[in-house]
């Protein structure tokens, strides 16, 4: 009988230990998995081969065309996804780099945000911003916390082209624009009308109003973009600056953008000058620089959207914030390509509408320059200074010519001036109304104008005695002087002739009064329309073949 206390020896087996991955690439893998374990590996492996190898059996029956993808994953037992995703990658031989190009670069939301501003731009006067349309995906793609390699290639080579084809109402909205620049009238409608929809719906109709006291708005703004021919030379500050570009886009070779920014008050806002520079900005060019205009640097010199988004968020805007100058409206060319969908959004969100301006080339060809004269106003004021002066002028040189110029050359007047001829504000459709809308009113325009001088004439001068009339027709001949009490009637007396001779009515004067001396008077007299600049100056230049002593006398006359 045995001993219940006495223990039987157990057989020791070898106990089970933690490996790192490093150690099992070190040993044999017999030494710690069973036989069944190593026959599970070595099916996993000869699986994941035959896979392999019918992947590559389906890549190349599609590539040689016998077959289509469809075909060749139900043929070769492969998942269609994963042989759709083999054959978009660069080097599907190898089957390395796997890259997921299954996502797309953009989400719909992302897209949907970006057709809202397309139609919002082209609600604001603007062609289809293609560039910027680039520009805005790349950002938001950007911005993504993971992108990868896959999506910026993708997005490179085929987003623009299936957006396009997704959102088909870009191209109707393309459709509708070139439409309305078929004709003149069509697109002076077109813009007018348009605006006039884009600034009711948040209430800001108002800012392109002349109720206000003085009769301007400093709310409403306008950037003109210029860009001048540069020589470069070493060192580079010593490049010199040649004459303004004419065309318009980026240019290949170096140029100098200038960027300035006036309001309807007349009034310059700060600005910016890019130089075409690599490196950092010299000295000697910083020290010419002021208030007025601020500094950028490119490669060529061009002003780049990123550029020009920097202006208008740490620049213009903070400029206005200062002055209180809160909602506004800012004006561009309609194909500047310059306004991202971000600076758009930013822009509204702080109380800044950008719109597009109508066609000027539209303007040109209905022969109403001085419409839009004001546009171009930069490029027009840098031709005043003479060639000499403009000849050899270096880049740091250059800002000092330029502040001098635009504020010597181009005054207050002129720009509030050229605002009103506009026809932008005071926001006003029917005097920039072309000639063949107006021959469709069955009354002459011209013919209604006479009528009124001749009534207002008439009246005139069944008011005044004729001693009165007498010494008016003598200030005009300069003979006299008018009294400081007759200042103001005597200015309307000029007004009314020169309305009556500008409408071609001077053979009807002579029926007003038989009085020889209102008919001596009004035969011959000529207004040159450079003297007249505006409403409160008048200058009557006077042609008499009667008395040759008293030709071209000019008498200017202030309204009291």
């Amino acid at each position: 009988m045995t001993d219940p206390l006495e223990l039987i020896p157990i057989k020791q087996e070898k106990r089970l230990r933690l490996m790192k991955i490093q150690d099992l690439k070190r040993e044999n893998p017999s030494t710690y998995m069973s036989s069944e374990d190593l026959n599970t590996i070595d099916n996993l492996k000869n699986i994941r081969q035959e896979k392999m190898k019918n992947t590559m059996h389906a890549i190349k029956a599609v590539k040689r065309g016998e077959m289509s993808q469809r075909q060749a994953a139900m043929r070769f037992s492969v998942p269609r996804s994963t042989l759709q995703e083999k054959m978009l990658m660069k080097k599907p031989d190898e089957l390395k780099h796997y890259m997921d190009v299954n996502r797309p670069p953009l989400t719909y939301e992302d897209e949907r945000e970006l057709f809202r501003w397309i139609q919002s731009m082209a609600g604001s006067g603007f062609d289809i911003p293609h560039k910027s349309l680039v520009d805005s995906a790349r950002t938001i793609m950007m911005e993504k916390p993971k992108t990868t390699l896959a999506e910026r290639v993708a997005f490179k080579n085929f987003w623009m082209e299936k957006f396009l084809k997704k959102w088909t109402k870009v191209g109707i909205l393309e459709d509708e624009i070139k439409c309305s620049k078929e004709s003149a009238d069509l697109s002076i409608e077109h813009w007018f009308s348009t605006i006039e929809i884009t600034l009711q719906l948040p209430g800001l109709r108002w800012l392109l109003d002349e109720g206000q006291t003085p009769k301007t708005n400093s709310r409403v703004l306008y950037i003109e973009i210029t860009n001048f021919d540069v020589q470069l030379a070493e060192p580079v500050e010593f490049s010199t600056v040649k004459n303004v570009r004419e065309s318009s886009g980026l240019n290949p070779g170096p140029n100098l953008s200038v960027l300035s920014t006036i309001d309807a008050s007349g009034s310059r806002l700060p600005g910016l000058i890019v130089y075409p520079l690599k490196d950092s900005i010299p000295q000697s060019i910083i020290k010419g620089h002021n208030r007025d205009f601020s500094i950028g640097k490119s490669d060529n010199g061009n002003m780049s959207s990123k550029i020009f988004s920097g202006y208008i968020l740490n620049i213009l805007l903070p400029h206005l914030v200062e002055k209180r100058k809160l909602p506004a409206i800012l004006f561009l060319k309609r194909d500047v390509d310059k306004v991202s969908f971000q600076l758009y959004k930013k822009a509204a969100k702080e109380g800044l509408t950008i719109l597009g301006l109508y066609s000027i080339e539209t303007i040109a060809k209905i022969k109403q320059y001085e419409f839009s004269w004001i546009f171009d106003s930069m490029k027009d004021t840098w031709k005043l200074p003479t060639d000499k002066e403009r000849t050899n002028l270096t880049l740091f040189q250059f800002p000092s010519l330029l502040i001098s110029t635009l504020k010597q050359k181009l005054t207050q007047e002129q720009l509030v001036h050229g605002w009103r001829s506009s026809c932008i504000f005071p926001f006003d459709h029917e005097t920039i109304k072309i000639p063949t809308v107006k021959k469709e009113v069955k009354e002459n325009p011209k013919n209604i104008e006479a009528e009124k001088a001749i009534i207002a004439m008439s009246s005139l001068l069944s008011f005044l005695p004729e001693t009165k009339i007498e010494i008016f027709e003598a200030i005009l001949r300069g003979k006299a002087k008018p009294n400081k009490s007759d200042e103001t009637m005597f200015a309307y007396f000029c007004h009314l002739k020169q309305q009556m001779v500008d409408s071609q009515v001077s053979n009807i004067i002579s029926c007003l009064d038989q009085s020889s001396v209102l008919k001596a008077s009004t035969e011959n007299i000529k207004i040159e329309p450079g003297l007249l600049e505006d409403e409160i100056g008048i200058a009557v230049k006077m042609e008499q073949e009667e008395e040759p002593e008293y030709v071209d006398v000019k008498v200017e006359t202030i309204f009291s």
